[in-house]
């Protein structure tokens, strides 16, 4: 399964040892990975307007979804990095700011 995300925590991983491997991606190495999936990218953003701007810039529907899962060896996340300044409590980005904001982007995988 190929998810997506804005961030990793290690609650995505089942207890035990388990080596973990991020490799960066480029814009159109995303976009390759999206279109190698063999089913859909399931979304894991939990904002709105975050998801919209991933939808304009990826090319696919990306959807605002606040979902937990547990990675296997078989899945894939792509995190993506908004380069955002620290937010006040409460603070939300609107779809305007998230725009301005550069975006790097990770393949994690549990090997």
């Amino acid at each position: 399964m190929l998810y997506i995300a804005t961030g990793f925590s290690t609650r995505m991983l089942s207890r035990g040892e388990q080596s973990i491997r991020f490799l960066p991606l480029d814009l159109d190495e995303v976009k390759a990975q999206i279109q190698g999936a063999d089913a859909s990218i399931v979304s894991l953003i939990q904002w709105e307007s975050t998801a919209t701007v991933l939808s304009q810039v990826l090319g696919v529907s990306v959807s605002a979804v606040r979902q937990e899962i547990i990675l296997d060896e078989t899945d894939e996340l792509i995190v993506v990095e908004l380069a955002v300044p620290r937010l006040a409590p409460g603070e939300v980005l609107s779809q305007v700011q998230i725009e301005a904001l550069s975006l790097s982007f990770w393949l994690l995988f549990v090997e």
